[in-house]
C-alpha cells in the first residue's frame, strides 16, 4: 500500500470519529438549571417581627365595663410600643398617654356618676379602640346632728340620729347602680329607660340625696328637679331585699366619640363623624369649641380651626346635646 492510500485511510477514520462525536453531542445537549417564575400569591411568607409590626397596647387590671367604683379616678397602665399613639377620651377631657420604654401608667380622673370612656390607639396606621362605661360614687360625710345639740339628749333625738347614721351607712355602700333617661316621675319613684330596658327606681324623697353633676363636682339638688327626659344615675342599696336609692345624680348631656370625619359642611360649620360603633352623625363646631391638632411626628398638640379639618382624619371628641343635635365641646384631630 502506497503512502497516499495510508494517509487517506487515516483522514477517513478521523472524520468518522469526529462526526460520531458531533452527532452524539447534538443528541445529548448539556442540561441547564430549570427557570421558575416566582408565584408570590401562592407562596407562604413569614414576615420578620420588627418594631413597626403594629402590636397593640395591652392593658393591666383595666376595670370591667359597668364597674361601680368608690373613687374619683383609676390607674390606666400596661405596655405598648414606643411608636404607638395612645389617648384617653372621657367627658372631662381628651388626653394623650405617654409611653416610655414600652410601658405606660396614667391616673385617669372620673366625674361623679356615669363615665363613658374611649381608649384610642393608633399604631402603624391601624387603630385599636376600647369603650368603657364606669360609675363613680363619691362617699359623702355624715350630716347627722352634733351630740352637743340639746335635742340630741332626748330619746327621740337620739333615735333620729341613729336612723340618720344608718341611712348614711346604707347611702355610702350601694350594691348596684342604674342609669338612663327618666320616662316617668311619681311620688316616691321614677322609671329609667336605657336602650330597651326600663327600670323602676324607688327613693325616699326626704332622705335620699339628689345632686347635679357639674364637671367633677356635685351640687345639691332635690327630688323636684327630676323631670321627664333628664339623664340620671341612681345608686341602689339593699334594705332587707327591698331596692332603694339613697343617692341620685342628675347627669349632664355629654357623650364621647372616636372615629373619622366622613363629611364637612363649611357653610354650617358641621362635621359628620363615623364613630367607633359605626354610627354616623353630624356635630356642630361652635365658636366656643376647643379645637386641637395632634402632630404624629413630634407628638405635639397645637390649636386648630375648622379650616384645618379634612375628610378622612381621625377625630376624638366630647359632644353635648342629643344625637339629633350634637355640638362639639372639644376635639382633637390626628
Amino acid at each position: 500500500m502506497n503512502k497516499e492510500a495510508i494517509i487517506a485511510i487515516i483522514i477517513g477514520i478521523g472524520l468518522g470519529l469526529g462526526g460520531a462525536l458531533y452527532f452524539s453531542n447534538a443528541q445529548s445537549p448539556k442540561q441547564k438549571a430549570p427557570q421558575f417564575e416566582a408565584d408570590f400569591e401562592n407562596t407562604t411568607v413569614i414576615p420578620k417581627t420588627t418594631s413597626k409590626a403594629g402590636k397593640f397596647a395591652e392593658y393591666k387590671a383595666l376595670p370591667a365595663t359597668n364597674s361601680l367604683l368608690n373613687s374619683d379616678s383609676f390607674t390606666l397602665k400596661g405596655k405598648a410600643q414606643d411608636n404607638s399613639h395612645l389617648f384617653v377620651v372621657n367627658q372631662l377631657g381628651i388626653e394623650p398617654v405617654s409611653i416610655e420604654k414600652g410601658q405606660f401608667k396614667k391616673q385617669v380622673a372620673l366625674k361623679p356618676g356615669r363615665n363613658d370612656l374611649v381608649l384610642f390607639e393608633l399604631n402603624n396606621k391601624k387603630e385599636q379602640i376600647k369603650a368603657l362605661r364606669l360609675y363613680s360614687f363619691q362617699i359623702r360625710k355624715s350630716t347627722a346632728p352634733n351630740n352637743d345639740d340639746e335635742e340630741a339628749t332626748k330619746e327621740a333625738g337620739i333615735l333620729k340620729e341613729k336612723l340618720e347614721d344608718k341611712v348614711i351607712e346604707l347611702r355610702n355602700s350601694p350594691k348596684s347602680v342604674v342609669s338612663g333617661e327618666i320616662k316617668t316621675v311619681n311620688e316616691k319613684n321614677f322609671t329609667l329607660v336605657s336602650g330597651t330596658e326600663v327600670t323602676k327606681v324607688t327613693v325616699e324623697p326626704e332622705i335620699t340625696d339628689f345632686y347635679q353633676v357639674n364637671q367633677n363636682k356635685l351640687e345639691r339638688g332635690s327630688f323636684e328637679d327630676l323631670k321627664k327626659g333628664n339623664s340620671v344615675t341612681a345608686f341602689i342599696s339593699d334594705i332587707g331585699g327591698e331596692q332603694i336609692s339613697y343617692t341620685v345624680y342628675q347627669e349632664p348631656n355629654l357623650a364621647v366619640a372616636a372615629g373619622k370625619i366622613s363629611n364637612l359642611d363649611e357653610d354650617q360649620y358641621q362635621a359628620t363623624i363615623v364613630n367607633f360603633d359605626k354610627t354616623s352623625f353630624g356635630a356642630d363646631v361652635q365658636t366656643s369649641t376647643t379645637q386641637n391638632l395632634y402632630n404624629q411626628n413630634n407628638r405635639q398638640t397645637t390649636k386648630g380651626g375648622f379650616s384645618k379639618l379634612t375628610i378622612g382624619q381621625y377625630i376624638l371628641a366630647i359632644l353635648s346635646g342629643s344625637k339629633q343635635d350634637y355640638s362639639i365641646e372639644e376635639y382633637l384631630v390626628l
